[in-house]
């Protein structure tokens, strides 16, 4: 690829390392990051990590790309959503319900947590779930929106990496539920853990 575009003279360096723990050379000025490390709702790849280890080396006014992560907890209306993927006029819209959001990951959060010395402890948030709503939308979703760069966004169900990750269909509980818990959690599977009461 550096070959074809004639990129040869703004390469420094490739290295093949831990982008969790590489370290770039001291004095050496990054302007721009780019880590394309991640999957649906950072689930078990280690974007987190690896912003956290190369953030705090990027130039002060320095840019990240992806700008930012959106994590949503939200709720799917498994038939809805299968009608508006055979809907050629693309007027479904009711086919999902967002309840609130649940994690933000850009350059400003990433440093808040090294300043703070949370690297690896994130805070729980706890969701609300309407009973109205869940009694239509039946299918506990994490939906991932994310800014790639000023006004590139990729939204909900644009590419693999915004599609929702599904993690329980509501109607499987035996009593009403009214809330789900959602803590990030870093380390060799990262992703969510969380508990539905």
């Amino acid at each position: 690829v550096i070959d074809v575009f004639d990129a040869e003279p703004y390469v420094r360096a490739l290295v093949q390392c831990d982008a969790t723990t590489f370290q770039i050379e001291p004095g050496t000025r990054v302007d721009i990051l780019i880590t394309e490390t991640m999957l649906p709702a950072l689930q078990d790849e280690p974007q987190v990590a690896v912003t956290l280890n190369l953030a705090p080396q990027l130039a002060p006014d320095g840019i990240l790309i992806p700008e930012n992560i959106a994590v949503h907890a939200g709720l799917l209306n498994p038939r809805r959503n299968m009608e508006r993927m055979l809907d050629l006029e693309n007027k479904i819209r009711d086919h999902y319900f967002l309840l609130r959001p649940i994690f933000e990951w850009n350059k400003q959060t990433a440093l808040q947590q090294v300043e703070a010395n949370n690297a690896g402890a994130f805070p729980e948030v706890t969701v609300e779930i309407p009973q109205d709503v869940s009694a239509v939308y039946r299918l506990l979703c994490l939906f991932t929106k994310i800014q790639v760069f000023e006004s590139e966004v990729l939204d909900y169900w644009q590419c693999h990496l915004s599609q929702p990750a599904p993690l329980m269909m509501l109607e499987l509980e035996k009593k009403p539920l009214q809330k789900a818990s959602f803590q990030y959690q870093s380390g060799e599977k990262p992703g969510f853990r969380w508990e539905l009461f």
